[in-house]
């Protein structure tokens, strides 16, 4: 037999090889780590998370979260202050708004008929938001009236500009929407084809725009480190592919662990490369970690609980807001070549102003089933007032709580306790009932109507699926329970029973 001939009579066989070399290739290419070969792990086995029905305490921790959003929530609009009592928000903000309403709706504090409604305006006025220069969300918003914004909070007929992190971020829940509730696809469907999503990117790399002095847009290299990491997930659900600058992270000793750190230089845009807790933290909520993710989490993670062992205080550290002046800091495991930074928006030392991110504290108690999440969920057990929502978390050299509050620290608590029953985010949730609360809540719980969909897996382009979890949909009452980038972020100033603020925001750069 001729070789030809050979070939053609072998062609079933070569046809089967080819396919499994081929599924090889891809699965190798999938379990490629996100960023280069790292150094060796901190000793000790990466535990596993933390997953069950909620306590009664853990119940009040995620009526009270909610509580905020009830209170900050505009009436004519739908949306959600991104600071306690102060008008303004930004795509971020709105995206935690949402994540919560998702959060509270499947853990039954509120029941279909709310969720709808509130989802409902919410879509509505993003689809009616004016666009920075008619093609993407500019960086704040006014909730009341839906007029653009500057960064003091103030109305701006041309805006700011826009952030590629913020858009980002408020793509996973309308994801997760269309997914799961197919009955408002058409309101997420008339949101994003308004706007340039292409325009997210420039050269390759996730972009921002922002107007200068002189009223001219600049266009600059947007995201870093964790940050930059988690806008091409939640653009890659889209079926946008964004390539993370992975070159450009390398890892730094912190209290004897080598943390990631993003190498470029602050100076080449006003990005911060700060290193903090929070995106490491949402991407584990949301779309569950990679084999990459989830071991530089746990750097972070142990570096942290390594300075809770030298220093005796309690570590879960992020930029977010404080009760007084300057009002926003960058609480960093790692900032250029120092660790345990604490600095303003303009890289001023703020020392005094490092806290206990509650928001961090009670991702990671769930995230991880460790002694040190625990003890880290014991001191923000108190971090907030039930009718009110939660504090931002708890000073170390004041010794007293951060009393400012905000929507994106309660919806951290209500993704993570989301997390600790149902499981990550971004999933297929199959129809299920929520039985009723034993202790009425505000509106008292019924049953979903059985919406199912699929959820589109994470950082895979496009994928309309993934692991689906077949754990029934509990209620936060049911046990007994007596109820309880260039990115800018508006902060206020907010006191423990505060509802206006004069102070200008702080501007947060991811």
């Amino acid at each position: 037999m001729s070789f030809p001939s050979a070939l053609l009579a072998a062609r079933q066989h070569l046809v089967v090889i080819l396919g499994l070399l081929t599924a090889a290739a891809l699965v190798s290419l999938l379990e490629t780590p996100s960023r280069p070969v790292p150094p060796p792990l901190p000793a000790g086995e990466i535990p596993a998370s933390r997953h069950g029905a909620l306590s009664e305490e853990e119940t009040r921790w995620a009526r009270a979260a909610w509580r905020y959003f009830q209170r900050n929530s505009r009436e004519a609009t739908g949306l959600a202050n991104a600071a306690d009592g102060r008008s303004v928000t930004t795509l971020w903000d709105t995206g935690s708004h949402l994540l919560a309403m998702i959060s509270a709706y499947r853990l039954g504090v509120i029941d279909r008929a709310e969720f709808d409604q509130r989802l409902g305006r919410a879509l509505n006025a993003l689809a009616r938001i004016p666009l920075f220069q008619g093609e993407l969300p500019n960086r704040f918003y006014l909730t009341e009236t839906l007029g653009m914004a500057d960064a003091e909070g103030l109305p701006s007929d041309q805006g700011v500009g826009w952030s590629a992190v913020d858009i980002a971020r408020v793509l996973v829940p309308l994801n997760v929407v269309v997914w799961n509730y197919p009955g408002h696809a058409a309101e997420v469907s008339a949101v994003v084809r308004r706007w340039r999503l292409d325009r997210l990117t420039r050269e390759g790399a996730l972009t921002g725009a922002v107007v200068d002095a002189q009223g001219q847009v600049g266009y600059s290299q947007e995201g870093r480190g964790a940050y930059e990491i988690y806008a091409a997930k939640a653009l890659a659900l889209m079926g946008s592919g964004v390539p993370v600058t992975t070159a450009s992270y390398g890892y730094a000793k912190v209290q004897g662990v080598q943390v990631p750190v993003d190498q470029r230089p602050p100076e080449k845009s006003s990005t911060r490369n700060y290193t903090v807790g929070e995106p490491y933290v949402l991407e584990g909520l949301e779309f569950g970690w990679d084999r990459s993710g989830r071991e530089d989490a746990w750097r972070i993670f142990r570096a942290q609980e390594n300075r809770f062992k030298a220093t005796g205080k309690l570590t879960a550290v992020s930029s977010g807001p404080v009760d007084e002046a300057p009002y926003f800091v960058y609480n960093a495991v790692n900032a250029g070549t120092k660790p345990w930074q604490t600095l303003t928006a303009d890289a001023r030392e703020a020392s005094d102003l490092r806290f206990l991110s509650a928001g961090d504290a009670v991702g990671w108690h769930v995230l991880y089933d460790a002694d040190y999440g625990r003890q880290l969920a014991e001191k923000a057990a108190g971090l907030f007032d039930p009718e009110q929502g939660w504090y931002g978390g708890w000073y170390e050299a004041k010794d007293r709580p951060n009393r400012a509050m905000s929507a994106n620290t309660n919806a951290m608590v209500l993704e993570a306790l989301h997390y600790r029953q149902l499981g990550k985010l971004v999933a297929v949730y199959p129809p299920a009932e929520v039985p009723e609360s034993a202790v009425p809540v505000r509106p008292p719980a019924s049953q979903p109507s059985a919406d199912s969909g699929g959820a589109a897996a994470r950082a895979k382009p496009a994928a309309k699926s993934g692991p689906a979890h077949k754990a029934k949909i509990g209620t936060a009452g049911s046990r007994k329970g007596k109820g309880g980038s260039s990115a800018s972020k508006a902060s206020g100033r907010h006191g423990p029973k505060a509802r206006k603020s004069e102070t200008k925001p702080a501007k947060k750069h991811r």
